[in-house]
């Protein structure tokens, strides 16, 4: 079949150019081995199919659209001293001093542009990079406020449901519209340090969760079918409604696609339809961390998720994206993930249901004094194996023997059970 079994070849020559052609002119090399492999691994018509994808990728038209001096839009990002503005030419990063600017409002604004920083040193942040792996291509400082309208948002009914109490708050916040407040610094600090702020931050193991949730709630009083109709459509006005997460987008579209393709599609091609998609939609996606730990995670889980020491082979292949991001290996990440998977659904469970059901502030309270408790004993027991940034070519050296290991590691009936596991309509491991 040329659909079938294979869109996650498309999808791989796809992001091998996208990545040649805006990363460095070597990786066309990659690309053209790649290429190859599919015309001798399967045949011509496949390799065909891949390279007319990747030819109509060059001919979309990319050009960055030059800024006025006068913006209109909405408001789809806040921070403390800056926002993202959804206009005509694009979302812009707007930097000013104003003290009121909140998600959702209507502004019109006389800007002066800002030059995008991009540094040259390779371990350093990089905003262009950063900022075109959002699709934001322009920055600015506004000179003047024209106008401000506020307007009732979904958004806004959340943030009034929160709690008054600033901790149990500041984890509402963290685990609902996924934005961190300046008091939580030190917590989410200490998670990122110890390699376990993706369990923290939205992302498919929470939409997984939320699914469940109500899906099991809504069947208590209708048949089941509706319930699960009704679902995808309050978790995706949820997730319309709140700043995009490309984690969010991800597990709610393989979700959603799923139920409606599985009699024609598994899991690996609905994946792979997704990475084309998404690569088509904005190719300098591939600089956004969260797409490229979300997915290849995703796609990890994916290969593992019926095979004996899952839990170690997905580990071990977050390692590099690990060192990238902190230079240093925590220890004890590894071991306490699955008994926190178990704490963090019920402390995600709780946030959420206390949006309706303030009672619940109370045990919620609790459960955060619990966290943070364990967070400070898990900082003390923890130690560290100290690294520096892995280069590029440690990354693809790392990968490649990691593939190797992996393959040779499987037996006979792993390869027979993994091959089930891309046809069956089991789920996928719902941590990612």
């Amino acid at each position: 079949m040329l659909i079938r079994y294979h869109v996650i070849y498309y999808a791989t020559a796809l992001l091998c150019f996208v990545i040649a052609d805006i990363v460095h002119p070597l990786f066309y090399l990659f690309f053209i081995l790649y290429c190859y492999f599919l015309y001798r691994r399967l045949s011509i018509i496949h390799f065909m199919i891949a390279i007319l994808l990747c030819l109509a990728l060059w001919i979309q038209p990319h050009e960055i659209q030059p800024l006025s001096s006068s913006l209109q839009g909405v408001v789809v990002k806040t921070a403390e001293n800056n926002c993202y503005l959804k206009t005509n030419a694009g979302t812009v990063k707007l930097y000013h001093d104003l003290s009121n600017i909140e998600y959702g409002d209507l502004l019109e604004v006389e800007i002066e542009p800002l030059e995008l920083y991009e540094n040259t040193n390779d371990n350093a942040f990089c905003e262009k990079d950063y900022l075109y792996g959002q699709k934001i291509f322009h920055k600015a400082y506004v000179k003047k406020l024209i106008s401000q309208q506020k307007q009732p948002t979904f958004y806004r009914w959340l943030e009034q449901r929160f709690s008054s109490q600033q901790d149990v708050q500041d984890y509402q916040r963290l685990f609902i519209l996924g934005e961190r407040s300046l008091t939580i610094g030190e917590d989410y600090q200490l998670l990122t340090e110890l390699s376990l702020v993706h369990m923290f931050a939205l992302s498919g193991m929470h939409i997984h969760i939320l699914y469940a949730l109500i899906k099991n709630v809504l069947a208590l009083f209708l048949p089941r079918q509706l319930a699960k109709v009704l679902t995808f459509m309050m978790i995706g006005f949820y997730i319309f409604s709140i700043p995009m997460l490309v984690s969010l987008y991800r597990a709610f579209f393989i979700l959603l696609l799923y139920e409606l393709l599985k009699k024609w599609f598994h899991k690996l091609d609905i994946f792979a339809f997704l990475i084309i998609f998404s690569l088509f939609y904005n190719p300098y996606i591939i600089y956004n961390i969260s797409f490229v730990f979300s997915y290849f995670i995703y796609f990890i889980v994916l290969l593992t998720q019926r095979l004996r020491f899952s839990s170690f082979w997905i580990y071990l292949s977050s390692l590099p994206i690990i060192l990238t991001l902190n230079a240093q290996i925590p220890f004890i990440s590894f071991f306490v993930s699955d008994i926190l998977n178990v704490f963090i659904e019920i402390f995600y469970s709780l946030c959420v249901l206390s949006i309706f059901f303030p009672v619940l502030e109370i045990v919620l309270k609790y459960t955060v004094i619990l966290f943070q408790n364990m967070l400070s004993f898990m900082t003390v027991m923890n130690a560290f194996l100290i690294f520096s940034k892995p280069t590029l070519a440690c990354l693809i050296l790392f990968y490649f023997f990691y593939f190797i290991c992996f393959s040779c590691s499987l037996s006979v009936t792993d390869v027979s059970v993994c091959c089930q596991g891309f046809s069956s309509s089991g789920s996928v491991g719902s941590q990612w």
